[in-house]
C-alpha cells in the first residue's frame, strides 16, 4: 500500500516515515501541497493521505480544503482537542490519530482499513466512549463542578471570540439577563472568578470548546460508527 505522508519535517514525522517504511509500506512524503504540480501527483493516487493537522492550520486557503475533501481516505495526526478538525471532512472518509503515542496502531490498522473504514486511534477511541464530564474534563485539564451544557459551551465559543454579552445575546436573539444567567452557571461550573478569568480561559482552552461542541453534534453519528467497530 502507499501512504502519502505531508508535513513530515518534525521529530514526529520523520519516526512515522521510518516506521511505515521499516513496515514494508510505500511512502511519499510531501512538505507542502500548494503547488499545482504536487497536487496533480495526488489527484488520482489511491493510497491515504496521513496530515498532520498543524499543516492545516497555516494554510487558509479554501482550495486547498477543496482538494483534500476529494482524497480517498485521510488520516489526521492531532491532539485531543483538535477532534473537532474532523468536521472539516466527510465523518466516512476521516480517520484521527493522537500523537506522539499511537504510531505502532496506525501500523496495526492501515493494513485492515478499506474504503469503508473510519479509523480512530485506541486513545481517541477510548475518549470518545466516555461520558460526556469526563470528556469536558479531560481536555479542560481542569476540574469542573458539572458538565457544561451545549448552549453554556455556545456561550464559551462567543466569549472566547472576544464578544460581548450584548452581542452574543443580539446574535441569538436571546436577552442580555439570559446570556449573563448562562455566564453565571459556567462561571460556577468552572469554579472560576470574574470576567477577565472566563476570558482568560476561553482563550486557552479554544480548541477544547470547539471540539466538545462538535462532538456533541455529531454524537450520534459518532457513536454508530463506534458501535459498528469500523474505526
Amino acid at each position: 500500500m502507499d501512504i502519502n505522508l505531508l508535513e513530515h519535517n518534525n521529530i514526529e514525522g520523520r519516526a512515522l516515515s521510518y516506521l511505515l517504511e521499516h513496515k514494508g509500506f510505500n511512502v511519499k512524503c510531501k512538505s507542502d501541497l500548494q503547488t499545482t504540480s504536487i497536487r496533480q501527483s495526488f489527484k488520482n493516487d489511491p493510497s491515504f493521505l496521513i496530515l498532520n493537522i498543524d499543516h492545516l492550520l497555516a494554510n487558509k486557503d479554501s482550495s486547498f480544503f477543496e482538494f483534500l475533501n476529494k482524497q480517498r481516505h485521510i488520516i489526521l495526526l492531532g491532539k485531543l482537542n483538535q477532534l473537532h478538525w474532523l468536521k472539516k471532512f466527510p465523518l466516512n472518509k476521516t480517520g484521527f490519530i493522537s500523537k506522539n503515542n499511537e504510531a505502532i496502531y496506525l501500523l496495526r490498522v492501515l493494513k485492515k482499513i478499506n474504503n469503508h473504514s473510519i479509523l480512530f486511534g485506541k486513545k481517541v477511541k477510548n475518549f470518545l466512549n466516555k461520558p460526556k464530564h469526563n470528556k469536558q474534563k479531560i481536555l479542560f485539564r481542569e476540574k469542573i463542578l458539572s458538565p457544561l451544557t451545549e448552549t453554556e459551551l455556545n456561550v464559551l465559543a462567543e466569549v472566547g471570540k472576544g464578544k460581548t454579552t450584548r452581542q452574543i445575546a443580539t446574535e441569538r436573539h436571546k436577552s442580555v439577563h439570559t446570556i449573563n444567567n448562562h455566564r453565571k452557571n459556567i462561571i460556577r461550573k468552572l469554579k472560576i472568578n470574574g470576567t477577565y478569568a472566563l476570558l482568560t480561559f476561553c482563550i486557552r482552552h479554544f480548541d477544547a470548546i470547539k471540539t466538545i461542541i462538535f462532538l456533541t453534534k455529531q454524537k450520534k453519528k459518532i457513536q454508530k460508527i463506534l458501535e459498528s467497530g469500523k474505526y
